[in-house]
């Protein structure tokens, strides 16, 4: 993954990472990855909790 900050953001918020989307963006003419992070409804509000 080209921004790795992100991720650790994005996990730190209580989501997880689901894998990896090759191919999946257009840049500048290039084709990247791009890294699938998701949070059910569920985790969501048991987080709100604590």
């Amino acid at each position: 993954m080209r921004n790795p900050a992100s991720r650790r953001v994005q996990e730190k918020s209580g989501m997880q990472f689901e894998g990896i989307r090759r191919g999946d963006l257009l840049k500048n003419s290039v084709y990247e990855d791009h890294g699938m992070c998701a949070i059910t409804r569920q985790d969501y509000l048991e987080l709100q909790k604590e």
